[in-house]
């Protein structure tokens, strides 16, 4: 195993951040770092790599109104594949306030033949009260063109029930029929109290009656929705309790008329707190990686395998603690954040250390084999507080880091490509 500290120097970061969006110039390198931010917070949520080799990058920007009340707008940013800024669009913009929205995030965005589908939520004022609504955006692959279509559904919309709770979107995926699948949580005085799971079509219509199902329960969901090669889907997240969390696999069919239908798949101790961090489909059924935190207090990462039927594959549980895995760190707990699949069929997971030597977190890389065994690790940070929230396996084998950093206090978006080690020249 192999442990590298990148130090990001305080001018490094002046340097390409903050009042800069565009982080760097033109030039080719195999990896590089590059920073997107502002004067206020700019929150990573998902990357996607797109097919001219470059990537499309999916954020949150702060916006302060004049009573310095604190709101978002999607941030999209299209990056070549040396990660230089090639445009970028907020959502609505500044100057626009269409149909009464306040807050706009988009938490997950998927390419279509035409541009990006992006899912999230919107607080949309009634002229009573202001609830989160699910949020369904299309956008085109223009530089120039600053347009976009949306349609936003609250609990009403989406259930038939009359309650205002909040609608978060969380994942999205296009299915076989090309209609769109999204995963949503119902919350409730920021208390999850249930799933619902929504069939959208292409043109962005919706009915009502048509495989659209809410499940009561406090399942916090996570990037997890994946169709399955017999046509039923798969989702997961946290089953959180009073007494417990288990990290749960829940398989669904594409319709059925009632709750009976669906199968949940747990990664549970009677002593350990599991929280999903992402699932992904692999080619032999699912993979999971999270954060295990045990009865005395000690946070590692956690892996685990499914079979194509959702079923936990034996002996595939892996906790990654820092006392022997992490080559030259320490004693140091960290979280399992989100995994992809690596062309060596393996898989490379980013998460982030809970302290380093300066009292800050760091972003956490773990490459792994095909059954979770550590290959080498990596450790990206400076003197302030690093996270990954997305990795990918680039096109030339390296790894694409998105997340955050902290400049003055402020989050500000970092993309980082490293090479197949996980280093960076």
């Amino acid at each position: 195993m192999n442990y590298k500290f990148l130090l990001l120097l305080f001018s490094t970061l002046l340097a390409f951040s903050c009042n800069d969006e565009q982080a760097a110039g033109p030039g080719d390198a195999s990896t590089y770092i590059k920073f997107f931010g502002a004067e206020n917070a700019d929150l990573a949520h998902m990357s996607q790599q797109t097919p001219d080799g470059g990537s499309v990058l999916l954020g949150s920007t702060e916006v302060l109104n004049d009573e310095g009340i604190s709101t978002f707008k999607i941030k999209v940013i299209k990056v070549d594949k040396n990660g230089n800024q090639l445009w970028q669009k907020i959502y609505p913009d500044f100057d626009e306030d269409p149909d009464g929205l306040i807050s706009l995030t988009g938490r997950s965005i998927i390419t279509v033949d035409d541009g990006y589908i992006i899912v999230g939520d919107s607080i949309q004022s009634n002229g009573v009260t202001n609830n989160n609504s699910l949020l369904l955006m299309r956008i085109n692959d223009s530089a120039t063109d600053n347009s976009f279509e949306f349609t936003a559904l609250n609990y009403q919309n989406l259930t038939g029930e009359s309650s205002r709770y909040n609608v978060i979107g969380l994942d999205i995926i296009q299915d076989t029929d090309g209609n769109f699948r999204i995963i949503s949580n119902v919350v409730d005085r920021n208390t999850v109290i249930g799933t619902i799971f929504s069939k959208i079509n292409t043109d962005f219509s919706f009915d009502l009656n048509d495989c659209n199902y809410e499940f009561a329960g406090n399942l916090a969901l996570v990037k997890s929705l994946h169709e399955t090669s017999d046509g039923n889907f798969i989702f997961g997240g946290t089953n959180r309790s009073t007494s417990i969390d288990n990290s749960v696999l829940r398989r669904v069919p594409a319709c059925f008329n009632n709750q009976s239908g669906g199968s949940d798949n747990l990664v549970s101790n009677p002593t350990n707190n599991y929280t999903a961090g992402q699932i992904i489909s692999t080619n032999i059924g699912y993979a999971m990686v999270g954060t295990n935190v045990t009865g005395s207090g000690q946070t590692d990462v956690f892996f685990a395998l499914f079979n194509s039927d959702g079923g936990v594959r034996n002996n595939s549980l892996k906790l990654y603690n820092s006392v022997d895995e992490f080559d030259g760190i320490g004693d140091r707990d960290a979280l399992g954040l989100t995994i992809a699949n690596t062309n060596d069929g393996g898989y490379i997971i980013g998460g982030q250390t809970l302290e380093d030597t300066a009292g800050e977190e760091d972003i956490l890389l773990i490459k792994t084999d095909a059954l979770g065994n550590i290959q080498w690790t990596q450790v990206i940070g400076n003197a302030n507080q690093e996270r990954a929230t997305h990795i990918q396996q680039a096109t030339d084998g390296g790894f694409l880091i998105f997340g955050n950093t902290e400049f003055g206090g402020i989050d500000t978006m970092v993309l980082i490509k490293t090479d197949k080690n996980g280093d960076i020249n």
